[in-house]
Order: structure tokens, then sequence, then C-alpha cells
């Protein structure tokens, strides 16, 4: 219930006509010893910001796009990912440097560490350490149960390893509170009921990567996961604090696991924490709350003005500055105390085009001739070619038109809707 529920909602919001690049930006990293911020999405292209201004200072293409970026420590190589591939790029120039494309698997990114994890998720049990300066293999681990995910510590000091989901013959004795449901809806405490007393959980070992010593295995009655949305493991005073999609729980240093309640848990389709792990941010549509480790509590925060009902895209940090990267283009600087300490809009310069792209999804030739009939009378107006939905029946991403603006690409979207276009519209920078 709670995908189509959630399905139904973004299909409101794109088809309500939102700004551009909805469903593409993904990520935002802060260069170190620079004042520059890259961005980066699905659309392949990598704007990079002057970090007090906004404005765009140069641009580059990653090849397919980007889902995770992060800089090694000395902020000299940016290290991206999209689907199955890694790359490391020179940041000034945007070339790439070395790519390595691993499909069985998954690569894991962190801010400014000196590592890149990745996992093997499907012919091995193995876990592989790599240097974030050029992907040179520096240990392999080996589990004895399938690895799903990973993370590194804050002082690069610590890695852990986390298990697919798995069935627990005693889930109860792992329970160190058991959650009691409360009146109203809250996602936190609706996910603790159900996996507290489900039968499964993930078994997780530590690594010191000092002598590279990997503890024995252990287990936790909740199954946090490595999602489409966000996900955050930091450690802070010998505690381990994982934050997904529903769930925040904290395992202490003697490997007891706590599920950490909140009066207003809501979904997180971001998550980030300071660098010393103290302060963890978590953010929906573009409000959240900001929680404090060393004093077990939280505060909200509002940073939405006039947007609504925009979902944020990432978070990154800058120290205890807090970075969001919103929907709608907006990146919102705070504090640790939720104050803003500057706000704004990304000017995305003037050699960029923009397409309109259309969900051709109709299935019945009489559907796709009503909504071709309104998407060409409007080309036609602008004197622009006609499109063939027949021809490209079933493509979920047909460009439909390319503009010199923005702005232009807006008016030719809310054109299209106000003329009764029932599928999907969306608009995203193109080369």
């Amino acid at each position: 219930m709670k995908k189509v529920l959630l399905s139904i909602i973004l299909f409101c919001c794109i088809s309500s006509g939102l700004k551009a690049f909805e469903n593409d930006l993904r990520t935002i990293s802060k260069r170190p010893n620079s004042n520059e911020l890259f961005v980066g999405g699905e659309f392949k292209t990598v704007f990079v910001l002057n970090a007090v201004s906004g404005e765009t200072i140069r641009t580059f293409t990653v090849q397919g796009g980007v889902e995770d970026m992060v800089f090694n420590p000395e902020g000299n190589v940016l290290i991206s990912k999209f689907s199955t591939k890694l790359s490391f790029i020179n940041p000034q120039t945007g070339s790439v440097i070395k790519t390595f494309d691993e499909r069985s698997g998954k690569f894991f990114l962190f801010e400014r560490s000196n590592y890149v994890v990745f996992v093997d998720r499907y012919n091995t049990k193995k876990t592989k350490l790599l240097s974030s300066k050029d992907g040179s293999l520096i240990k392999e681990f080996s589990c004895d149960f399938e690895p799903d995910f990973s993370a590194i510590s804050n002082n690069d000091q610590q890695m852990i390893i986390f298990s697919k989901e798995i069935e627990l013959k005693k889930e109860k004795s792992l329970l160190t509170t058991e959650v009691k449901p409360i009146s109203g809806y809250n996602v936190y405490n609706t996910a603790f009921i159900r996996q507290q007393s489900d039968g499964k959980g993930i078994s997780y070992v530590t690594v010191d990567l000092k002598d590279m010593a990997l503890s024995k295995t252990k287990q936790i009655p909740y199954s946090p996961k490595d999602g489409s949305y966000s996900f955050n493991v930091s450690w802070f005073d010998g505690n381990v604090f994982i934050l997904d999609y529903e769930t925040f729980i904290k395992i202490d240093s003697k490997d007891k696991v706590y599920p950490i309640e909140l009066d207003k848990a809501g979904f997180s389709y971001a998550c980030a924490s300071s660098k010393d792990g103290r302060y963890i941010i978590q953010s929906s549509t573009k409000e959240g709350y900001i929680y404090d480790c060393k004093e077990n509590k939280s505060i909200s925060y509002n940073v939405k003005g006039k947007s609504q009902f925009t979902y944020s895209a990432d978070i990154c940090n800058d120290n205890d500055t807090l970075i969001i990267l919103a929907k709608d283009y907006t990146i919102v600087w705070m504090n640790t105390s939720g104050n803003i300490i500057r706000d704004y809009k990304i000017n995305r310069g003037s050699n960029i085009k923009f397409g309109v792209y259309y969900t051709n999804g109709f299935n019945k030739k009489e559907l796709r001739d009503k909504e071709a009939a309104i998407i060409n009378k409007e080309l036609k107006a602008l004197g622009l070619p006609e499109v063939d939905l027949e021809k490209n029946a079933g493509n979920y991403n047909l460009l439909i038109a390319t503009l010199d603006s923005e702005d232009k690409s807006n008016n030719l979207q809310s054109a299209l809707k106000n003329s009764g276009l029932q599928y999907i519209t969306k608009i995203a920078p193109i080369e």
C-alpha cells in the first residue's frame, strides 16, 4: 500500500507542473579546500558552482549520468557512480581518469574518505576496500553471510559490512527495547512494530582499518536497507547510527541495538551527518529534523519557502554546516541548530539546452492518438517538429522538444497540461 501511495504522490507532483529536473537531480558534494559545490544527476551534466552565490562556474559531462558523487580528502579527485560504473574524475576539467564497471555488486561512496567500498552481492561473499585516489584494491574481506551494503566511519578507522535480510531464530532475544504502538501515524513507530516481530533481521561485522581485523558476526532484529532513497551510517562516541527511509537505530559499543523514536518521524528522502558524526540530518520535503547524538534529542526545521511540496534530493556537509539540495534546484546552507546561513536557486548558465520529455505509457492506440494531438498542436505553434507516439509506443522517456531556456521548456510543459495532456512530462538539461 505504501508503494502505491508513493507512486500516486509522485505522479501528482510531476503532473502538476513542478519545475525542471524533478526526476533527475540526485547528488551534491562540497569540494574540500575550495569554494566549489558540485551538483549532478541522471541528466549527464555536472554543474560546478560558486558555493556562496550559487553561480555556475563551469560544467562538464559524465557519461550515463551521476547517482552519487564525493571527493577524496585532498579534493583533487571526484568519484562518481552510476548504476554499476565507478568513475574517477579530474574535478577541474571533468576528464575521466579511470572507470570501473562491476556488474556483480554495488559501490559505496563516502564524503572525504580515503576509501571506496565494493560489495559483491551476487557471486561471492566478498567485500573489497578500494582507494579513493584511484580505485586500487587495498584489501578483500570474506564474510560468512551474503553482504548487502557497507559503510566507513567518519574518522576512516572502521568499516562495517551488513548482510542481506535473513531469518532470525531468536529475534525477541535481540530486542533491547520493545517498541509500543502509539496513536497517530508515525513512520518509525510503524516500521519498528513490524520489524521487531517479523522473524527477520540482518548480520554484520566490523573491520578495524588499522590492522584490517574482522570482528565476529553479530545480528540485529531490524532490517535497515540501502534503497533508492536516503541512507546514512555514521559513528559518534563509540556508537553506530543507521538512518534509512523509514527507520533510525543505534548500535552501541557493546553491540546492543536501540530503536530511536521521534515524535514527528517521516519518510527520509535525503540524510547525512556532520563530519564529526554528532549531528544527523533527515529531510523529506525540505523539512525534517536534526538529531544530536550527544544529547539524544532532535530539533525540527522547515526550509520550504514558497515551494510547498518539493522533495529533497541530497545532503552533504562542510564540517558542521549542512547543505541541502532540493528537487527545485534550491540549495540551503544550515547550521546544526536549524538556522539558515544562506539559500539560493542555482543559476545553470546560458549555454544549456533543455529537453521536454514525455512518458508514452498508454497501451491503447486511441489514447495515444489523443495525447499525440495535444502534443503536436503545441509543438506546431512553436514551429517544432511533430512526434510520432505510435512509432515510439512504450518509450517512457521520449524527448519531444529541445528548447534553449528552462522558461520556454516550463511554458511548453504548462501548455501541455492546460490542454489536457494526461501522462507525465518532465524537463532536464541536455547536451
